[in-house]
């Protein structure tokens, strides 16, 4: 009796060993896969300057990849070889009060048809109170920079909608005057990532100058592309003591 007890209190250490070794390995097999899967959800850019730390490096690729990602078919893959920095794009400088390295550079994808801007800073000194919140910035390039045929794009602060990035990419932005000489712009916005075709004015809501703005830039509009949802377009006024902060006016031809 005491032969069969000593030999079922074997059988059960044996089984909790076994058990636990199995748990090892299988921590051991997920822990290596979610490692391998942070590599892979990473887009490698030839010729990144040698001297940027392996963490922003990372923040780099893998802020591609998912900027890429919100740019193609959601059953599609974005690509993780491919990057290239444009020619001529890359730009560095050290600032020496704040002890801040800065780099900006536009790459190319080309199997996926996409350009972004990069932006990125870092300091030797990880407590540095003067890196911003954001080390990694990639937004769309802006119209004069593309050489591929898009103009709808997402990135994490602006989010695409083909109509309106369409019409702002054929359009936008314009520079327009009222037949009594009151100057507007009207441009492509993002007041919540969404964008929005905006018109700006040195005019005070309500006004009747406001009002001439508006009349003037809804038939210019009108005359562009009458499928607009003209109850999507947001108006800002700068008025009285607001005046000195007008954006410039841009000329377009």
């Amino acid at each position: 009796m005491e032969n069969k007890n000593v030999f079922n209190t074997k059988n059960i250490l044996i089984a909790l060993f076994c058990l636990m070794v199995l748990g090892i390995i299988v921590t051991a097999i997920v822990l290596l896969n979610q490692k391998e899967d942070a590599k892979d959800t990473r887009t490698s850019i030839a010729g990144l300057p040698d001297n940027i730390p392996k963490n922003i490096k990372g923040l780099i690729e893998a802020g591609l990849y998912d900027t890429i990602a919100l740019n193609i078919p959601s059953e599609e893959t974005p690509p993780k070889t491919g990057a290239v920095i444009r020619n001529d794009t890359l730009s560095t400088d050290y600032d020496k009060d704040t002890d801040i390295y800065y780099g900006d550079f536009i790459t190319d994808i080309e199997s996926v048809k996409q350009s972004f801007s990069i932006h990125y800073e870092w300091s030797k000194n990880d407590k540095n109170p003067y890196i911003s919140g954001y080390p990694v910035e990639i937004t769309c390039v802006d119209k004069s920079n593309r050489i591929y045929n898009t103009s709808s794009c997402s990135d994490a602060f602006h989010q695409a909608d083909p109509e309106i990035d369409n019409f702002a990419s054929e359009y936008l932005p314009y520079t327009g005057k009222t037949d009594n000489g009151i100057d507007y712009n009207i441009i492509k916005d993002y007041p919540d990532r969404d964008p929005v075709v905006t018109v700006i004015s040195y005019t005070c809501e309500g006004s009747d100058n406001a009002i001439k703005v508006k009349d003037t830039a809804t038939s210019w509009l009108k005359t562009k592309d009458d499928k607009l949802d003209l109850n999507t377009i947001e108006y800002k006024y700068y008025c009285d003591g607001m005046m000195d902060n007008f954006p410039p006016l841009i000329k377009v031809n």
